[in-house]
């Protein structure tokens, strides 16, 4: 089992964070940031 990095655990908050900011902003529809957070949640180092 990997253990993620905590860099990589942070900027990954900080993207899926960013998604939702844009969702409450009404840029992005729900399905866009379903799709963003799905992806941001998949990187690795």
């Amino acid at each position: 089992m990997n253990k993620e990095k905590p860099e990589l655990t942070l900027k990954k908050l900080t993207l899926i964070a960013w998604a939702r900011i844009l969702l409450v902003e009404g840029k992005i529809s729900p399905a866009k940031c379903n799709k963003m957070i799905v992806k941001f949640e998949k990187l690795t180092s």
